[in-house]
């Protein structure tokens, strides 16, 4: 019982100390130590006389129905916490509540009382416990679970209990604090132990003659008058039991032959111990072997405390699986009905058991079992127990109706870990948290739910993507607004509830939209255009059909340029913001900087202002802040930072593809750790060609070993920007956003912020405090580069800038590690190693084909090197020197080259490990082959990757080499490297920068009042504490003259209405293009200098890195080379110190890697399964339906496509049977249905309510009532 008790106490203090090592831990204050101490300990100490002095002394049925009454304090909590509470509840179920809470209450206390037998079992059995002492110990364990009952501050008369505050220090430092009071518990329990045990050695054992170092005829003899106290009391036993059988064991073992001899037929010997001591006196000579000893003592082990171990591990297990089973939300059936029947069957099971006879058992067990031959007598305290398990019943209603996130942590489902292994059902079911109440007291543990129903903004970025690029990501787009739609309609017409529900809104950045026309007035240019063919287009492919929808888009202009709002056919909302590369910023980080700022500083805050914020910050002050490491979300109200944490960043490329499935996966992350700052999903590139073929095997061993590795270990340092859902709190935290939006002025700022802007943003939320996920089940579906230079262009801008933040996590991780409890010294450490690794890879591609040239050819190991290293030295050459155009003609032929060199290489690979060479440095890629084996047998879904590998494999030497100093010696250059297609203007007019706004009458007729409009916004925007909070008067806008663009009256946008900025966002975007999104003059002597520091910072990398990759491999191969002369400093006489420590080195990251993969596809399958549906609702044709099912049907009768054609028509007959019997629209919903339809189809040109108004009956509303009356009438034709 003491390893019962002690156990899973260490596993969790082991649990403790490695969370303590690997992430940043709160710990306690000196203050509240004791008060921690005071909470915590109590309830050990009552375990502790329960386990050693009670429940020993009991038969099976008192024991069983003494452990479902542990719930008195929690009774008296929910009776407190009801009365509290009630005046917001009606006034029937106000006294419901109160009269079942004051039952449960009554009965437990009863429970207490009523349990007479017990005590009086204990004073007649041992004199160290008195009768008080079981209420005593139930009513201190019961103590336990205080947290669960308890939401508020409860004051009684001029006292105050501050249980909330104790709540939130104790959750906060839960770790630290099993940390230190484990330890004091695991005493304490070894204490109680020894009390006990020593007055049952006084008590009983002295009494009756028994010496336990005594071995004699006596001592077993009077093992029988023991007999029944020591079966009672089975700890008791346990003790007794090995103290004779270890004596007569070295009576054995010195050669006491008689003692066995003697006493064989005496019966007061355990027939166990009796036969093992003859197994021993039979196998003691055979007992040489060290196997065979082991195994042996192995085998008494179990057969000892078999019992211990398997109670011990199916706890362990129970806890596990309980939590596993509310993660995956199939809590009520798996979950609250084994756990609460676990009580009323063990003694149904005993009770008739004990009735029909056990057969042949021990009679002393028997004894413990059914200790009462009327078996009649027994129905009272099993009445008893009846009541006490209704009582638990309700004490526990919450576990039915569970509201937690899907793959919730384990702290935010249950108050306490594994204490003990003690009514493991019972403490379980108390420990559960009250999901509903905690979110009613803002309580939801680290989830960020907070029962708001989340915002997210879908925001992508265009520039110069092609037709099928677009058509994908607008067919994503429109199948997310399609999706959206038939979740309302499941939930409106089929009454299925959506635990997933989000509101979604859609923003497209058009880079460079505009172009100037021969009349030099500005247009829009052709991938503008060619993104307005698409919206149509993708509209009725996920229609299916020909759609009823406004597809003339509303024309906004606005200071950066303009916009178009289209109301899409479920009622989504999206706008195309079109960016004038004369008056806004150009590139893709800038655009996120506009949109973010558009969404999360105008959209989120535009009803507030800072003073308002201040006042109710006033209001709403505590004692503990929110967020400690942050200023600014410190004065934010609480209902703001409700809003913040639930608002979220969809950040999309232009060539994005998606389904919505992916979008909630990516939530349900966010939803179930509120540090959570960003996640990313799994990304498939798309295309054609051998380039193609590589990037996809390089894309899946990256997501299958790197990005779980970080995962698991820490936190994912990199979410790749193209498909990523960013939390708002974390991006307006302090030095996030607000530095993001820093403009390069140092070479190596252009390095890292404008190459790969995504990793930086990354890295800011990470030295924020932040976590990165990932997640594999979120796929999406990305266009590769198809063609060498693109995608050297690319792989240059991501290595430097990988490398670059890399290097500025490394440098920070004082601060980072800090700051961040996810991220520690090791985890600094393991990107050391991978950034060394990265940097060394052309020094050991080197030394591999310099082996590989010498194994297979016999060339000397010198002049081997000297031919690896030379085509690496002309290529570096070729790369300084040379245009593009020449290096990746160059860059392809030498891939072609080392492509056959890798041929050679794994020829002297496998003839090195012939050689008996394990540990060479080439045998490490045969591991690295078995890995990627497993790793693809673990991801059945991407199992056709392994098709490319060949390729990948032989173009490792291009990949670690040549690819290497590519992108070092190009690190100067900061184009972008894709789609880079030189506009018009450009190419006519590049050095007149004022062509576009001088050709344009409106502009030139808008330039006499510009001036006046800057200094009304620079008058009132000097403040920076609100510079779009002020209002704009009457007086200042009235002379403004309304001016329409040249490019609204144009096609595709001419028939579209008209829609006036508000003066609000008028300023807004001025404050904006002055203070951040200006754009860049040409030509300037800034750009010139920083030109020239981007290729003296060029030259300085690459002497870095050809100095370190030098003394790496030559310091090697000269190892290798005076191999006799230093053999006797070899490892095992054979192996090379420094390149074993090498091949070590990256076999435990490879080994590590594996782990994690392991580790995180067991999570992504649990995620999976819990959205599996288990109870589904019965519709008259006997027919089930969930929620998923709902929102297929809903899509089906939302399509365009005619419902006849449809080849499941018969098999949901029952569900449109339904439908149209129980949920058809009334006929005046039908008028507003048909007005609206009017309304929509008469809008008028310019309104400020455009949206509103159209969103009101969505044109698959619409649809859907077609189709539920087509449906209902096939069905009608169909039964005549």
């Amino acid at each position: 019982m003491f390893a019962c008790l002690t156990v899973p106490l260490g596993l969790t203090w082991m649990t403790a100390v490695i969370r303590t090592l690997l992430h940043r831990q709160r710990w306690l204050k000196f203050g509240t130590i004791f008060l921690v101490i005071l909470i915590e300990l109590p309830p050990v100490a009552g375990t502790a006389i329960l386990v050693f002095g009670i429940l020993p002394q009991m038969d099976s049925f008192g024991s069983i129905i003494t452990l479902i009454n542990l719930a008195s304090v929690p009774a008296l909590l929910t009776v407190l916490d009801n009365i509290l509470k009630s005046r917001g509840r009606k006034l029937l179920l106000r006294w419901l509540f109160l009269i079942l809470s004051s039952l449960t209450f009554l009965i437990q206390c009863g429970g207490l009382v009523v349990n007479i037998p017990v005590n009086q079992q204990i004073e007649k059995g041992n004199k160290i416990f008195w009768g008080w002492s079981s209420p005593v110990s139930l009513i201190l364990i019961s103590c336990t679970w205080w947290e669960n009952f308890v939401f508020r501050e409860v004051k009684i008369g001029n006292f105050i209990f501050y249980f909330e505050y104790y709540k939130k220090v104790l959750r906060k430092t839960r770790t630290t604090t099993q940390l230190i009071l484990i330890p004091f518990k695991i005493s304490l329990y070894g204490v109680a132990l020894y009390v006990v045990f020593s007055g049952i050695e006084s008590g009983n054992l002295n009494s009756n003659g028994v010496d336990g170092n005594m071995v004699s005829n006596s001592v077993i003899m009077d093992v029988k008058d023991l007999g029944i106290n020591a079966l009672r009391n089975m700890s008791a036993k346990s003790v007794l039991h090995d103290s004779v059988e270890g004596n007569i064991r070295r009576a054995v073992e010195e050669g006491r032959k008689d003692i066995i001899s003697e006493s064989s037929n005496n019966r007061t010997i355990p027939d166990a111990v009796r036969s093992r001591l003859q197994n021993e006196q039979q196998h003691q000579d055979s007992r040489g072997h060290f196997q065979d000893i082991l195994l042996d003592n192995f085998k008494e082990f179990l057969a000892d405390n078999g019992l211990t171990v398997s109670h011990i591990a199916s706890s362990i297990l129970c806890t596990h699986f309980s939590g596993l089973a509310c993660q995956v939300r199939m809590q009520i059936f798996s979950f609250c009905i084994p756990l609460l029947l676990v009580t009323p069957l063990t003694l149904f099971i005993v009770f008739q058991k004990c009735n029909a006879g056990f057969g042949s058992l021990d009679p002393q067990i028997l004894e413990f079992l059914c200790p009462i031959a009327e078996m009649e007598r027994l129905q009272l305290p099993i009445v008893c127990g009846s009541f006490l398990w209704l009582s638990l019943l309700f004490l526990t209603y919450h576990t039915w109706l569970p509201r937690c996130e899907r793959m919730a942590k384990m702290t935010s489902l249950f108050s306490e870990p594994l204490k003990s292994c003690m009514s493991i059902d019972t403490s379980l079911l108390l420990s559960r948290r009250n999901d509903i109440s905690e979110r009613q007291h803002e309580w939801s543990g680290e989830n960020s739910s907070d029962g708001v129903t989340p915002m997210i903004y879908v925001c992508a970025t265009f520039w110069h993507e092609t037709r099928r690029e677009m058509l994908e990501l607008l067919k994503s787009l429109f199948r997310l607004d399609a999706h959206r739609s038939a979740c309302r309609q499941a939930e409106r017409q089929l009454l299925t509830t959506d635990l997933d529900k989000f509101n979604i809104e859609f923003h497209l950045v058009f880079d460079d939209a505009f172009e100037t026309n021969r009349g030099g007035k500005p247009v829009l240019n052709s991938y503008v255009k060619q993104l307005i063919d698409c919206i149509e287009l993708a509209a009725v492919s996920v229609a299916k059909g020909d759609i009823d929808w406004n597809r003339c888009p509303v024309k906004t202009s606005t200071p950066h340029g303009g916009r178009l709002t289209w109301c899409m056919p479920g009622g989504s909302r999206m706008v195309v913001h079109l960016k004038d590369r004369y008056k806004v910023r150009g590139r893709k980080r800038w655009s996120q900087i506009m949109y973010l700022y558009y969404l999360l500083g105008l959209l989120m805050f535009q009803d507030k202002t800072a003073g308002e914020v201040f006042e109710q910050q006033e209001k709403h002050n505590r004692r503990v802040k929110r967020w400690p490491r942050s200023s600014f979300l410190n004065i934010l109200p609480h209902d703001v930072i409700k809003q913040c944490n639930n608002t979220f960043i969809l950040s999309l490329d232009g060539d994005m593809e998606f389904s919505p499935e992916s979008l909630h996966l990516l939530l349900d992350r966010m939803k179930r750790d509120r540090n959570v700052g960003a996640v990313g999903g799994r990304i498939h590139p798309v295309g054609s060609g051998p380039v193609i073929w590589y990037q996809q095997y390089e894309y899946a061993i990256c997501h299958w070993l790197q990005k779980t590795a970080e995962h698991v270990f820490g936190c994912v340092v990199y979410s790749s920007g193209c498909f990523s859902l960013y939390r708002a709190s974390a991006l307006i935290d302090d030095n996030v956003l607000s530095t993001y939006n820093t403009k390069p002025t140092e070479a190596r700022h252009f390095l890292q912020y404008e190459q790969g802007e995504d990793r930086w943003l990354c890295t800011l939320l990470l030295q924020q405090g932040y976590k990165i996920d990932y997640c594999a089940s979120a796929e999406a579906y990305t266009f590769a580069p198809e063609t060498f230079n693109e995608m050297l262009g690319q792989r240059r801008r991501w290595s430097i800038s990988a490398m670059s933040n890399i290097v500025d996590l490394i440098s920070s991780w004082r601060l980072t590690t800090r700051t961040n409890s996810n991220i520690n010294i090791l985890f600094v450490f393991y990107l050391f190693i991978t950034l060394v690794a990265r940097l060394l890879a052309p020094g050991t591609v080197i030394l591999m084909i310099a082996g590989a040239f010498n194994n297979v050819f016999s060339i000397g190991l010198n002049l081997s090197f000297i031919l690896s290293l030379a085509p690496a030295v002309l290529f570096m050459v070729v790369c300084v020197k040379c245009n593009s155009y020449v290096q990746v003609n160059v860059t392809i032929v030498l891939t072609a080259i080392f492509t056959i060199v890798m041929e050679i290489v794994t020829l002297g690979t496998i003839i090195d490990i012939l050689n008996n060479n394990p540990f060479a440095m080439t045998s490490v890629f045969i591991g690295l082959i078995f890995i990627l084996l497993v790793s693809a047998l673990f991801h059945p879904s991407e199992f056709g990757n392994l098709i490319y590998s060949p390729l990948y494999f032989f173009t490792v030497p291009a990949t670690f080499l040549l690819l290497s100093i590519y992108c070092l010696c190009n690190a100067h250059d900061i184009c972008w490297g894709t789609r880079d297609v030189v506009s018009k203007l450009e190419s006519s007019n590049d050095d007149d920068d004022d062509v576009h706004d001088g050709g344009d009458d409106s502009v030139s007729q808008m330039n006499d009042f510009t001036e006046d409009v800057d200094k009304v916004v620079m008058a009132k925007g000097e403040q920076r504490q609100q510079p779009i909070r002020r209002r704009i008067s009457k007086t200042e806008i009235s002379g403004l003259v309304k001016i329409q663009p040249f490019w609204m009256s144009q096609e595709p946008v001419a028939a579209g209405p008209v829609e006036d900025i508000s003066p609000k966002e008028e300023i807004f975007w001025n404050f904006m293009l002055q203070e951040y999104l200006h754009p860049v003059e040409r030509r300037t002597e800034q750009q010139i200098r920083i030109k020239k520091d981007l290729v003296i910072l060029r030259n300085n990398i690459i002497f870095g890195c050809i100095l370190l990759n030098l003394m790496y491999s030559v310091g090697l191969l000269q190892l290798e080379v005076n191999r006799h002369q230093l053999e006797s400093f070899y490892v095992l006489g054979k192996y090379e110190p420094v390149s074993l420590f090498m091949i070590c080195s990256f076999g435990l990251i490879l080994l590590t890697q594996f782990i994690a993969m392991l580790i995180h596809r067991i999570g992504t399958l649990f995620h999976l399964l819990s959205y599996v549906c288990i109870f589904n609702r019965k519709f008259r044709g006997g027919k089930s339906l969930d929620f998923k099912q709902a929102v297929r049907m809903c899509k089906k009768l939302q399509s365009a496509e005619p419902l006849a054609e449809t080849d499941d028509t018969d098999d949901d007959s029952c569900i449109y049977e339904e439908i149209q019997h129980e949920f058809m629209l009334n006929d005046s919903t039908n008028n507003i249905l048909k007005e609206s339809s009017n309304y929509i189809g008469n809008c008028p040109q310019s309104t400020e309510n455009i949206y509103e108004e159209l969103s009101k009956v969505t044109p698959y509303d619409r649809l859907f009532e077609k189709n539920v009356r087509s449906g209902a009438l096939l069905l009608k034709s169909a039964n005549s």
